[in-house]
């Protein structure tokens, strides 16, 4: 197998790698915030974000320095700072695109009856938050003929033609939310109520539960190192244009889909903006292009979740292993003048490659959109379809229950979301910058210092919000 480090990706290449992370699903609860927290408050909390986004992306630009060239990647960081960090990483990526699987699964369920059903039925359905039978019946079908087997395909080819319709689908969503009202004047007026500037008397969503889809939405953070390597120009300038370009675009696309769903229908704005409008022509075409991209966006999800799955099953294999081998080692040394810490040192010392005269480890961390991590430690075909299977089965029964979506993205976002965008990246960047001029007693600048402690703070607020939603949210929640 060869190995090699691709380059030729331009600013607005990456650009567009980091803009194509956004759930377009996610997309649809957005209205549902500014409605909990007014207008004010929403934008506030969607800036704040937004900051905190971009930070996270700033320091992982300035820690690649510290990794081989054109190598850079969560398990390479985490070598140089804590081994046990990069498995971490896998966890996230599992969970997060296992969360974005259900979403998907629960926006073509609710859709179901949207599209296939007329007249009473469709405003009982949806008032009445119910599945019934038929619903059931019809998704196991879409489920069993058209997903499973696009699930089993191998090959990603088609992945960049979903992310060209994902970007078609959301920008005619856009447009649509801010065209429909002015279009469709007296039936919307007749659909809308109060509208507040400041926080709303009868908010529905916790702070908590705002902040984690926010930080779901603004998750591109999984990208930002694949992104990184493939970049034509590698500097800190040029990197930092496209971090802060790409947050620019995502803090106005949330800004204008949030206000433009919740100006719309004021405190009457539901959950999923999507299912609101009459059944206006355009309206249709938006709940068709959306149900399209659902069914088709759960396959896509599943790649980088089967391939993290695999490396989790690794590192479990490999610690017994390693167990095991630490055992004989001690055995060996009773009866041996060999050093036991030299033995299980070259055990564990991954091997190298060579990319463009450095030395790279072999064990590269599966990231999502990164083609080279796919290539290591190949799935092997009977655990690709067990992982698809296991997928299927396990996403299918949750989308049937009476799980909301907003409740799956709070649980990801305070989790997977927030472990990958702002726990690991400030853990690395409060470990690794700087310590070039601590080596050598000197000066450290002002902005190594501030990017510095700003990755520490990014990695204690990540802790904070995991364990304010862990132990004080989804308890009530699930009681």
């Amino acid at each position: 197998m060869v190995y090699y480090c691709p380059v030729g990706l331009t600013k607005k290449d990456g650009t567009l790698m980091l803009l194509s992370t956004i759930c377009s699903a996610a997309l649809l609860v957005i209205p549902y915030i500014y409605r909990s927290f007014g207008v004010i408050a929403g934008l506030g909390i969607t800036l704040f974000i937004s900051v905190l986004s971009l930070l996270g992306l700033l320091v992982q630009s300035l820690v690649i320095r510290y990794v081989p060239l054109r190598y850079a990647s969560f398990f390479s960081l985490a070598q140089i700072t804590n081994p046990r960090l990069g498995i971490l990483f896998d966890f996230g990526i599992a969970l997060r695109c296992f969360g974005s699987c259900i979403i998907h699964l629960i926006v073509i369920r609710d859709l179901i009856p949207v599209l296939f059903t007329t007249g009473r039925e469709i405003v009982q359905t949806i008032d009445d938050s119910t599945v019934t039978s038929k619903t059931d019946l019809k998704l196991g079908i879409i489920v069993m003929f058209i997903i499973a087997p696009l699930c089993l395909v191998r090959s990603i080819y088609l992945a960049k033609y979903l992310k060209k319709m994902a970007a078609g689908v959301v920008s005619y969503f856009i447009l649509m939310l801010i065209l429909t009202p002015l279009i469709h004047h007296d039936k919307i007026n007749d659909l809308r109520d109060k509208i507040s500037l400041g926080i709303p008397e009868d908010s529905n969503l916790s702070l908590i539960d705002v902040t984690a889809i926010l930080i779901f939405v603004l998750n591109s953070h999984h990208h930002m190192f694949a992104m990184i390597n493939e970049q034509e120009e590698m500097g800190f300038h040029d990197v930092k244009v496209i971090a802060i370009t790409t947050t620019v675009i995502q803090f106005f696309v949330i800004s204008i889909i949030g206000l433009a769903g919740y100006l719309t229908f004021g405190s009457n704005t539901k959950e999923n903006i999507l299912y609101q409008y009459p059944s206006f022509p355009e309206i249709i075409v938006v709940k068709i292009a959306y149900f399209i991209l659902m069914i088709l966006s759960i396959p896509f999800q599943c790649y980088p979740l089967r391939a993290a799955l695999n490396r989790i099953k690794n590192w479990i294999h490999g610690r017994i292993e390693t167990k095991k081998n630490d055992y004989n080692v001690n055995e060996q040394a009773r009866n041996s003048d060999a050093s036991a810490s030299t033995i299980v040192a070259d055990l564990t010392t991954p091997l190298l490659l060579t990319c463009e005269g450095h030395s790279i480890p072999i064990e590269e961390l599966v990231e999502e959109g990164s083609h080279k991590q796919l290539e290591v430690k190949p799935t092997t075909y009977r655990n690709f379809i067990i992982y698809t299977v296991m997928i299927l089965i396990c996403i299918y029964p949750i989308s049937m229950t009476d799980v909301s979506m907003i409740s799956v993205l709070s649980f990801i976002g305070c989790t997977a979301a927030t472990l990958i965008s702002y726990i690991l990246p400030g853990i690395f960047a409060y470990q690794l910058i700087g310590v070039e001029y601590e080596s050598f007693s000197t000066k450290t600048p002002f902005l190594t210092t501030f990017f510095k402690y700003s990755g520490l703070s990014l990695a204690i607020i990540g802790v904070l919000i995991c364990t304010i939603f862990l132990i004080l949210v989804l308890p009530l929640q699930i009681f």
